[in-house]
């Protein structure tokens, strides 16, 4: 909040609260936004932060559904001619990291991304995996129709 040295208020004099987000750019943004806020009073400080976090909320949802959509048609792409009814959880990664330009290689800090992370991402198309005696898979036939659901 903003100290007061009598009528005027200079945004200098402003401790600012900004709320924590994942991305530091977006919160150095609005630091300056929180600052006016904070001179104008009123309603306006909880205002904005409560936008700021809904906004930076929203955003992380839409990058996990982007993620999510770009990880189908990337799917789609590796089972283009696949004819088995199933493929394992570990032969889905290792098909999606060794894909041509594959952003799955080094999805986490250059790291390959994770089949629970597949399974994570998946799960947004009702897609899940199963398990026998010895191996977790997914039905190739449930991740045809998620694919196919998408794309109408």
């Amino acid at each position: 909040m903003c100290k007061s040295p009598g009528k005027h208020i200079s945004l200098r004099s402003c401790d600012l609260q900004v709320p924590e987000s994942r991305n530091k750019g977006a919160q150095d943004n609005v630091s300056a936004l929180c600052a006016i806020a904070d001179v104008v009073g009123g309603h306006w400080p909880e205002t904005l932060r409560q936008a700021f976090v809904g906004l930076a909320q929203a955003r992380e949802e839409a990058q996990q559904v982007s993620n999510g959509v770009m990880l189908l048609h990337d799917i789609a792409e590796v089972l283009e001619g696949y004819t088995d009814p199933k493929i394992g959880s570990g032969e889905l990664q290792q098909k999606l990291v060794f894909m041509e330009d594959s952003a799955w290689e080094h999805w986490n800090r250059g790291q390959q991304i994770t089949t629970k992370r597949i399974a994570q991402f998946l799960k947004e198309f009702e897609v899940y995996p199963d398990r026998d005696a010895t191996s977790r898979f997914y039905h190739v036939s449930q991740l045809r129709a998620a694919i196919e659901r998408y794309d109408r």
